[in-house]
């Protein structure tokens, strides 16, 4: 099973529309997919679940929030929903709750109040509440967790139970700055869980599998100007960058969470060729990226 975290710090750059299509072309394709949305603001739940259905059913006792706030007495698998638009039985969501965000406040106090005495202990067992659900799953190829627009202890969490990560950006100057900063951080975690763990074979060490850049202007003689200047330069410092690249398509991305289906999965005219190619282009890398 390989687990995969899709983080950026910032919002707004398409980070639900590659999760949530990456784990439906990964199920059309017969891998056995979960998809965990760790993000409050709950894009990728909604993109699956109307949000009335998940109130009657869902919202009290069936979302990851259940799960960072339990003590003992849940069992991961019981919040693992089957959405209803999509048929295809390989492709499982745990929702988000907005109510996440008081887990994460709460997780952040006990970070700040641990003692000398059960320091380590601590540390680890506060971040690996989420590595210790995703143990206890069977069956599935292939988990996605799609984080918040931070750096939180939920994020921590994510980066933490993955064996890989991958950055959606749109190629901006906002979305690329970070990058740095955020590849940094996930490093300095890495480096503390690690000595906290100290000889006990358990380390981390999530591998970058680069960027996704989401939301490109497409022209017959290729991206615009400005977009192949900030692709360059994510190039010239190193950055792994994905081949596959996806079009900002108001009509066709905009209208998926209406429907509740991911747009890999819709039947779409054929004037949005491309856009199928594209989706069925970042499967395939994605796949031999992650050795599968």
């Amino acid at each position: 099973m390989k687990v995969i975290s899709v983080v950026n710090y910032k919002g707004g750059v398409g980070k639900t529309t590659v999760t949530s299509n990456l784990a439906a072309g990964l199920a059309k394709r017969k891998y056995k997919v979960l998809a965990i949305d760790l993000d409050p603001q709950s894009n990728l739940t909604f993109s699956f679940f109307n949000l009335d259905e998940w109130k009657d059913k869902y919202a009290q006792n069936k979302t990851i929030k259940n799960w960072f706030e339990s003590k003992g007495d849940l069992r991961f698998e019981n919040l693992i929903l089957n959405p209803n638009n999509v048929k295809d039985k390989n492709l499982n969501i745990i929702s988000s709750h907005i109510g996440l965000i008081y887990s994460d406040i709460d997780m952040a106090c006990k970070i700040s109040s641990i003692s000398n005495k059960n320091q380590k202990e601590n540390y680890i067992k506060l971040h690996d509440i989420l590595k210790d659900g995703i143990k206890e799953l069977r069956g599935y190829d292939i988990v996605l967790i799609d984080c918040p627009p931070s750096f939180n202890m939920i994020t921590r969490n994510g980066i933490v139970a993955s064996d890989y990560y991958l950055v959606p950006i749109k190629l901006d100057r906002l979305s690329t700055l970070g990058l740095e900063e955020l590849n940094k951080h996930i490093k300095e975690l890495e480096k503390d869980y690690n000595d906290n763990l100290k000889n006990t074979n358990k380390e981390i060490s999530p591998k970058f599998l680069g960027v996704v850049c989401n939301m490109v202007t497409r022209r017959k003689e290729g991206l615009i100007s400005t977009e192949e200047y900030y692709l360059s330069q994510l190039k010239q410092g190193d950055i792994p960058v994905f081949n596959s690249m996806l079009r900002e398509n108001k009509s066709v991305y905009g209208d998926a969470p209406k429907e509740g289906i991911p747009v890999t999965m819709r039947k779409l005219n054929s004037q949005y060729n491309d856009i199928n190619k594209e989706l069925d282009n970042l499967v395939n890398e994605f796949l031999e990226r992650i050795g599968m």
